[in-house]
């Protein structure tokens, strides 16, 4: 097959992800999962206050819980409150945008890997097929894991 139909195969691959995982989003602006609420919220207060804080913005004043979540929180406060949109609305575009990032990661990975190209197409399609519902996360929501996911597979790249 020719190399420039296996970069629009790729690119087509690319668009479903994207596409997919932002399906959840699309009729519903707001982020979907209590989680990513509470992530937001963490991520104000680091914004707002400058530091991190072992008490979370929902509980009351005094209760606190352990947290390792903390580089997540100050990516979300950099990102989200430094973009000049609202942060709640900007929320839904980056489980697609990191779902991208780690198809894209995966696909170099595994073509370093394999030195096949179908392979490594065929590891974007089971990345894509990942299951996703309120219970068990998901690439639909934009979580710690989701948002480590990419650099797992950039980290074996770079071990590699």
């Amino acid at each position: 097959m020719e190399l420039k139909y296996k970069h629009l195969l790729l690119g087509l691959l690319l668009v479903l992800v994207g596409l997919i995982t932002f399906y959840p989003h699309y009729t519903y602006t707001y982020p979907l999962h209590v989680d990513e609420w509470q992530h937001l919220a963490q991520a104000r207060s680091v914004y707002t206050t400058g530091e991190l804080s072992k008490v979370n913005p929902y509980f009351v004043e005094g209760d606190t819980y352990e947290s390792y979540e903390h580089g997540f929180q100050v990516f979300l406060a950099m990102v989200l409150y430094n973009i000049g949109f609202d942060p709640v609305l900007a929320y839904k575009f980056l489980p697609a945008l990191f779902m991208l990032l780690g198809a894209i990661s995966l696909f170099v990975l595994v073509s370093y890997l394999f030195k096949n190209y179908w392979i490594a197409l065929l590891s974007v399609v089971f990345y894509l097929s990942l299951k996703s519902n309120v219970n068990i996360y998901g690439p639909w929501f934009f979580v710690p894991l989701t948002f480590a996911l990419p650099f797992v597979a950039v980290f074996l790249l770079t071990l590699l």
